[in-house]
């Protein structure tokens, strides 16, 4: 009898070990997203960038009355002086007034997501925009903010390039060679 009870123990271990390390930190219904699991990251150049995901009014009439109190990351690698950035309302393709910022660099690692709590967290009432958005810096070429495998979302790939002093997406940012969104997601209050 003890061999077979350390024989499920041991298998129970070995199938805890093997779970995936893609496991989401924070249940599907408590997240704003549009991203998948990580796949990759995609290789940027030397310069400073912002990777964003857009969520509309329309998306957050569907959480009205909760409230956003966290970012989920997840880095490849950790870029220089990573910094949760949270937007309002602004354009299409700009953000608005920025209403959140930290510096993770601390907290930041790689190869997993990156849990931030919002010291003042952001109410949600179904009629205003958000942008959450990792700011980074890369003295050189290499992937740090992951993505999944795609297609990109309209809202979910947004980026903001310091050389070309704009906003884009990375589907024109690549020429259309990258379909992907990135794996940033916000973390609403419980219903």
């Amino acid at each position: 009898m003890k061999k077979y009870f350390f024989f499920l123990l041991a298998f129970t271990l070995i199938l805890g070990a093997c779970k995936d390390d893609e496991d989401i930190i924070t249940p599907p219904e408590n997240l704003l997203n549009y991203d998948g699991d990580n796949f990759s990251a995609p290789a940027l150049d030397a310069d400073k960038y912002e990777a964003a995901a857009r969520f509309t009014s329309f998306e957050l009439g569907n959480v009205s009355n909760r409230r956003l109190v966290g970012v989920e990351v997840y880095f490849v690698s950790v870029p220089v002086q990573p910094e949760i950035r949270i937007y309002g309302k602004g354009t299409d393709n700009t953000p608005g007034d920025l209403l959140y910022s930290a510096n993770i660099t601390a907290v930041a690692t790689t190869d997993s997501w990156n849990a931030h709590t919002l010291t003042t967290p952001l109410d949600i009432s179904g009629q205003e925009e958000l942008w959450i958005a990792v700011k980074m810096e890369h003295p050189e070429t290499f992937g740090s903010v992951g993505c999944d495998e795609g297609p990109a979302d309209d809202n979910g790939d947004l980026m903001f390039v310091n050389s070309q002093n704009t906003w884009t997406n990375l589907r024109n940012f690549t020429n259309g060679e990258t379909s992907i969104n990135w794996n940033i997601r916000g973390v609403l209050s419980e219903e």
